[in-house]
C-alpha cells in the first residue's frame, strides 16, 4: 500500500508541476559527509573524532519495470574501494524515491514543495515521523545555474534540536541521506554535515564552515599502537621538502598524511616503502602540522612546522 501511494504522488508531480527540477540523480556526483562526534579515552577526555564518508552512486538495477540506481558510501577519498551499500534511488521530476528491499518506498526528497509546505523526518531516536515547515525558499548558483534552496524551520526537543537546509538537486546539507536518518543536534558535539558536492571530480558547491572537503582527525592509538619516537623527520622546521626516515618492514607500502591545526586532512600520499621517504610540501602554507604514516598496524606520528 504505501509503495502504492509513492507511485501516485509520483503521477501526481508528474502532471501538476511544469518545472524542470535539478537533477539529484547523477552518476557522475558525490557527497563528501564530514560525521564529528565523542571518542573518548583516558588521555584524551575530550577528543572528538572526524571522519568522512564520500557518497555516489555504482550501477543499476530494474525493478517493477523501473530503473533505479544504486546508492553506496566509502571512507576513501576518492570513492574508489570499500563500498558500503546504502539503497536505491530513483527520481522523478524533482521527487526523490529511496528504498532498500522495495518493500517500502520512502520520499527522500520533494524539490516541488512550497514555502509554508511541511516535510516528514524520520528521527532516529522516535519511532514516529516528524514534520518540519519550511520556512522560506531562496537560491544558490552552481556550476552557472541557480538551483532552489530550502530553509526549514527549527523544530526543539529539550534540550536538542532539529534543523535542515535543502539544496536543490543537492540535497541536505547535513548529507544526502540525512531526512531518513535525522538525528537532532545539542549538548553533544555528534554532527553530520556536507562539507562539499561534486561532479566529475569538480567542487561545484562547498560547505563555507570547512576548509577541506576531505577531512580526518582520528585518535593515534584507533589504526593502531602508536609509535611515538620511531620515525625521524628532517628538516624541521621545513619550507619546500621533507624526509621521513622509519622502520622498513617487509617491504610493504605506507600512507602518509598531514594535519592541519584544525584537524582537517591537508595531504595525502601513499607510497612503496622504504628507509626514506621525501615529501613536497611546497603547497602548505606555513603553520604547525601533524604527520602521520600509517604502516601495517602501526601509526606512527610527529609535530612538523612548515615556514
Amino acid at each position: 500500500m504505501k509503495y502504492f501511494i509513492f507511485i501516485l504522488l509520483s503521477a501526481f508531480y508528474l502532471t501538476g508541476y511544469g518545472q524542470s527540477a535539478a537533477s539529484f540523480i547523477r552518476t557522475e556526483a558525490n557527497w563528501n559527509v564530514v560525521q564529528r562526534y565523542l571518542n573518548t579515552r583516558p588521555e584524551y577526555p575530550s577528543f572528538v573524532e572526524t571522519k568522512t564518508s564520500v557518497y555516489g552512486f555504482k550501477g543499476d538495477t530494474i525493478a517493477g519495470g523501473e530503473e533505479w540506481h544504486e546508492f553506496y558510501s566509502s571512507f576513501d577519498p576518492d570513492f574508489s574501494n570499500a563500498y558500503a551499500f546504502r539503497g536505491f534511488l530513483r527520481a522523478e521530476n524533482g521527487v526523490v524515491l529511496f528504498t532498500q528491499d522495495f518493500n517500502t518506498v520512502d520520499t527522500l526528497y520533494n524539490f516541488n514543495l512550497q514555502t509554508g509546505d511541511s516535510f516528514s523526518y524520520k528521527l532516529m531516536s522516535h519511532d514516529e515521523d516528524q514534520y518540519m515547515k519550511i520556512e522560506r525558499i531562496d537560491s544558490v548558483l552552481i556550476d552557472g545555474v541557480y538551483h532552489k534552496r530550502f530553509h526549514f524551520e527549527q523544530v526543539f526537543y529539550p534540550p536538542f534540536s532539529l534543523k535542515d537546509t535543502w539544496i536543490e538537486g543537492v540535497g541536505s546539507i547535513k548529507g544526502p541521506l540525512f531526512p531518513l536518518n535525522a538525528s537532532t543536534e545539542g549538548i553533544s558535539p555528534d554532527s553530520n554535515r556536507l562539507s562539499c558536492y561534486k561532479r566529475n571530480g569538480q567542487v561545484l558547491w562547498w560547505n563555507r564552515f570547512f576548509d577541506a572537503c576531505y577531512m580526518e582527525n582520528l585518535l593515534p592509538n584507533s589504526v593502531g599502537e602508536q609509535q611515538p619516537s620511531n620515525i625521524k623527520v628532517f628538516p624541521n622546521p621545513a619550507s619546500n621538502q621533507i624526509n621521513i626516515e622509519l622502520p622498513v618492514t617487509n617491504g610493504d607500502d605506507c600512507e602518509v598524511l598531514i594535519f592541519n591545526s584544525t584537524g582537517s586532512l591537508v595531504f595525502r600520499e601513499k607510497s612503496s616503502l622504504t628507509d626514506r621517504i621525501t615529501l613536497d610540501i611546497n603547497s602548505l602554507p606555513p603553520n604547525f602540522y601533524l604527520l602521520q604514516v600509517k604502516l601495517n598496524n602501526d601509526l606512527f606520528t610527529k609535530k612538523i612546522i612548515v615556514k
